[in-house]
């Protein structure tokens, strides 16, 4: 019996790698009161390839309590403390009153995220991961069998991963249509702003931390499908570097401060099948590198490497 269900769905603001770091935090303020969390995917398609060991009560997505939805709520608090107000005060009410019990929330929310210092990503990297919270997740990441099959066919020996995080306005396609229409809060937002980024620099680095890391084969991964045909023209004078598709996408239909615009992501089955596979390959990983233009690095990366235990390294680059 869960008493929090942490639910990804099709309204999600975040990704894969934020919903693993919002269970987290969810699971690290629960255990306080005794309170068991579940992870469940059963609302969004993703579950089509990543399902979970648990067996949830059916509930409906209407019901599900979205902590983004605390920024506009909560107008008492400060507006940086909204969202973690909000899942304090579910967590308070659902330990006080069995009745709420399952409460379904949806957060992709951390304590970390309030980490403005020069050692974000160190700090984010060196943070507690307890066992409990570590085997919900394993149990929660169940793949298809199409997604397993696929890993077999694809997978090189002895490989390690080097990512590259290029950002959310660099990825897609028509959002300065929407940028122009939308308010200061949305246009400023560091998600957004748009970086000039150089693939020959990025491309010596994928050869220079496979040395370095002993990879006898590398795995590219991106946010960017330009670069990663940027690197398939590139690897083919080096067969050892590998790019498994050009077909990524963020899982979430309006990411961020997005949610309150008119834009929508396009979201392709395939896509998410390949977003899948993508997660396969980080939680096998020898070691995960991630180059991100964020100063908090790449979720994506770093969440599943915790969970896993997978040795990750985190670079930010300097744009």
């Amino acid at each position: 019996m869960f008493d929090i269900i942490n639910c990804y769905h099709d309204k999600f603001s975040g990704g894969i790698g934020d919903f693993i770091k919002g269970t987290n935090y969810l699971q690290k303020e629960c255990i306080k009161f005794g309170l068991d969390v579940g992870m469940d995917w059963s609302h969004h398609d993703i579950s089509q390839y990543i399902s979970s060991k648990y067996k949830y009560p059916k509930y409906d997505q209407k019901y599900i309590i979205d902590a983004e939805d605390f920024r506009g709520a909560l107008l008492d608090v400060p507006h940086e403390n909204r969202i973690e107000t909000g899942i304090i005060n579910v967590i308070n009410t659902v330990a006080e009153d069995a009745s709420f019990r399952p409460a379904t929330i949806s957060s992709w929310y951390s304590d970390l995220d309030k980490d403005s210092s020069e050692n974000r990503t160190k700090n984010i990297s060196n943070s507690v991961v307890s066992s409990k919270c570590r085997d919900l997740v394993k149990n929660s990441i169940v793949f298809s069998s199409e997604i397993n099959k696929l890993f077999k066919k694809l997978s090189p020996q002895d490989y390690g991963i080097v990512h590259f995080r290029l950002g959310d306005r660099h990825i897609f396609q028509d959002i300065d249509k929407t940028l122009d229409k939308s308010d200061d809060a949305v246009k400023q937002n560091y998600n957004l702003q748009k970086f000039e980024h150089d693939y020959d620099y990025y491309y010596y680095l994928i050869k220079k931390e496979s040395e370095k890391n002993n990879f006898k084969n590398t795995v590219v991964l991106s946010d960017s499908n330009d670069f990663k045909k940027f690197v398939q023209e590139e690897g083919s004078r080096h067969k050892n570097i590998h790019v498994l598709h050009c077909n990524s996408v963020h899982t979430s239909p309006s990411p961020g401060l997005l949610k309150y615009t008119e834009f929508k992501n396009p979201i392709k089955k395939t896509a998410l099948r390949d977003t899948a596979l993508d997660l396969k390959f980080i939680i096998n990983s020898k070691k995960n590198i991630t180059f991100s233009c964020y100063a908090w690095g790449s979720s994506f990366i770093i969440w599943p490497s915790k969970i896993y235990n997978i040795p990750f390294d985190v670079r930010v680059l300097d744009l």
